[in-house]
């Protein structure tokens, strides 16, 4: 088959690249913005649940001190 140039298919060809070029180019920055979105979401969620965890520590820690504390004093004052 035999190409035939015609007067202004350079300029469609060019419009094509072009407008391919700047799709994939809005795609990457909308895709680009969802993962950090969703990355900086999940950062979040983790963060929060570490506080949380380390809030439960605490607060087993305390009890337990303060549960040996009185075991201590009441093997004090039995004695």
């Amino acid at each position: 088959m035999k190409y035939v140039h015609h007067v202004g298919d350079g300029d469609s060809s060019s419009k094509n690249v072009l407008d391919a070029f700047f799709l994939g180019k809005a795609l990457a920055e909308t895709l680009n913005e969802r993962i950090e979105s969703t990355l900086g979401e999940l950062l979040s969620t983790v963060g929060r649940l570490q506080a949380e965890q380390q809030r439960q520590v605490q607060e087993f820690q305390v009890r337990n001190i303060f549960n040996w504390h009185c075991v201590v004093l009441n093997l004090w004052y039995k004695l």
